[in-house]
This record gives structure tokens, sequence and C-alpha cells, in this order.
């Protein structure tokens, strides 16, 4: 894991860059409609709903990991929102990505060192925190940009612990926690997932970090300078295939149980609405 370092303007593109970046969209939009496929025989398979609605129990608990063609590809949905949106929503995220958080031990700021372990217990502590794109009603305020990590859960992905769908059409009770895994539709899946890795850049890091790094650099490196960014927020990678798309890249099973504490502890809250 890289520590994401504030870029230069990246200038006026060629158009060997105009071409890539093209190619590169229209291999993730081909995954998009894949997964949305994919979702589609899974829902029907089952015969019930595959989220409640204004549940987002899975974004209470996981900051998305996206390559960077994700991040570009939202802020292009973005930039087409009204500009009072576009302020509110980048605002939200400066707001996470310059808060601390002590109690994850996340107080290391931008520009101290950090052996390699730690620098990977820090981005884990970030990827299992609540999701700044996640909104008050529990509505993802870039759900139609949002990243192949978040279109995986339950679908590619074992729901996360806690989960709200419903019970499938003859299936034991309380069974909810069904997903694709292996098979002809897994199969094309990944062969799409590959060919957006043969075309976009293989750089990673959290989605809503990608985001405000390239949509405001100016402010960025401001922050960058500042110290006032934790660390684990602006963790970058390398990576040919985004993590956390498959049921063979569940996390550990330490992460997996907190995880599922923390989801009883909110099933028993009036802060995440069941639907």
């Amino acid at each position: 894991m890289d520590i994401a370092q504030p870029q230069a303007p990246r200038g006026v593109p060629t158009a060997d860059s105009v071409t890539e970046q093209l190619r590169a969209y229209q291999a993730l939009r081909n995954c998009h409609r894949a997964w949305d496929l994919a979702a589609e025989v899974l829902r029907k398979a089952l015969g019930v709903p595959l989220c409640v609605e204004s549940c987002g129990l899975c974004c209470d608990f996981n900051v998305p990991v996206a390559l960077e063609v994700e991040a570009d590809y939202a802020i292009s949905i973005l930039l087409g929102r009204p500009k009072a949106e576009q302020d509110a929503i980048v605002s939200t995220i400066e707001g996470w990505l310059t808060e601390f958080d002590p109690a994850r031990g996340l107080t290391l700021a931008v520009g101290h060192p950090a052996e390699p372990d730690e620098v990977q217990r820090l981005a884990w502590a970030v990827q299992q925190t609540r999701c700044p794109l996640l909104s008050a009603d529990k509505q993802c305020l870039l759900h139609e940009a949002r990243p192949m990590s978040c279109r995986a859960f339950g679908v590619t992905m074992p729901t996360i612990p806690g989960c709200r769908r419903p019970k499938p059409v003859g299936a034991p009770e309380g069974a909810t926690g069904y997903w694709l895994e292996g098979g002809e539709v897994e199969q094309q899946l990944a062969g799409y997932v590959n060919a957006l890795a043969a075309a976009a850049k293989p750089r990673c890091g959290f989605f809503p970090t990608l985001i405000f790094s390239r949509l405001r650099e100016a402010r960025f490196r401001e922050l960058w300078e500042q110290e006032a960014m934790p660390l684990g927020k602006i963790v970058t990678g390398v990576t040919r295939v985004p993590w956390r798309l498959f049921a063979n890249q569940v996390p550990p099973r330490d992460v997996q149980e907190r995880i599922a504490r923390a989801a009883e502890t909110m099933a028993r809250s009036d802060n995440c609405p069941h639907g």
C-alpha cells in the first residue's frame, strides 16, 4: 500500500489520453451493465428484492475501494448535477477526509512516517467505517456512479452480517445471505473486470478520497501541507482487480466478527430503520 501524494495539475489532455479514457469508461460501463444483469438474475432466482429501501447497512460499515477510472466516472456524473449539490457533496467528503477518529486509532496525520504494516492496519480501520456518501436518510449520494465494490455486495459478495434482505422464496427461516458464486455468471463478470483492468490504470484508493483529490487538487494539496488528513484515508495501491468483488475476497474473520457485532448493535437501535 502507498500513500496518495498530491499531484500536479494534469494539464490539457492529449488525443491519446482521451482515447484511453474513453476506452476505460466503456469497459467500466460494461462492468456496470454486467453487474446489473447479475443482480437481476439473483433477484429472480430468490424471488425477493435484494435490498431493503432506506437500510444502508452495508454502507454503514464500508468505505469502498475503487479504481481511479471509477472516481473519474463519478466526477463526470457529479459535474452534471446543480452547482449547489456538487458543492454540498464535495464539502461532505472534505469533512470526512479531515476527520480524525481516535477510537479507531486514526490519529496519525499525513506527512508522518509509518511502517507498511501500520499503513495496512489504518486502511482496514478506515474501510470498516461509514461511507461519507451515505446520506442521513440512508441514500447513496452518487448511487448511479457507485463503484463495483458496492455493486458486488449481496450479488457476488456475501451480504453483510445483519442484512435485512427478505427471506428468499422456499428458504429456511432467517436465511437471507444468498449470492452468486462460481458458475457462468461469475465467469462472465470476471471477464468484464479483466477487460477493464487491461483498459484502465491499475491504481486504486478509497472512493471518496479519489474523488476529492482529483476534483479539488489544490485544496487536497493544501490539506496535505497542513497535515490535516488522517494518513489511513489517503492510502492507495496498485491492483489489476478492485478489492472485494467476489466471495473469495472476503475480509479476515476478525473483521467479519467486528462488523457482525456492530450490525447487531445497530439493529437494536433506532439509527438504522428495519424497512
